[in-house]
């Protein structure tokens, strides 16, 4: 039911594609695709408001241009805390750009033990990541790309 729930809250917000016709239900690399970031709070991180609050102030300042909306969403198999998505970027390319401008200013929401994962996610493959709660088949496939 919660899975459910989930995937026709995506729907609604703009985060479903052709993710459904992929019928191995796998993680695939389309980097000509929309993407999102997901900031994924560590475990023993405090308070997963705090780092949304931080995460809007830096987007609101740098990255005013690419029009950014931010989301908290309660994936338990990513973590305990609310996880961050940052959407919509037209390609991977643009997203991971993002994430690297975000490395090189070095802003607090980034230092210390906050942040668990860091991830560029296709909206595709982020659906795929949604119906089948497999955070370690995602990582596994992210290696696959380096």
């Amino acid at each position: 039911m919660r899975r459910l729930t989930l995937l026709i809250l995506f729907t609604l917000l703009g985060l479903s594609s052709n993710a459904q016709n992929n019928p191995e239900n796998s993680f695939v690399s389309n980097p000509n695709t929309e993407h999102v970031v997901l900031f994924i709070p560590n475990e023993s991180f405090g308070i997963s408001q705090e780092l949304a609050g931080e995460v809007a102030k830096y987007n609101a300042k740098n990255h005013i241009d690419l029009k950014l909306d931010l989301k908290q969403y309660r994936i338990p198999f990513l973590s305990s805390k609310a996880t961050i998505l940052v959407r919509t970027f037209k390609s991977y390319s643009v997203a991971n750009n993002y994430i690297k401008t975000i490395q090189q200013e070095n802003p607090d929401f980034i230092r210390g033990q906050i942040l668990e994962y860091t991830w560029v996610i296709s909206i595709d493959n982020f659906n795929t990541l949604i119906r089948s709660k497999d955070k370690n088949s995602y990582l596994a496939f992210l290696e696959t790309l380096k």
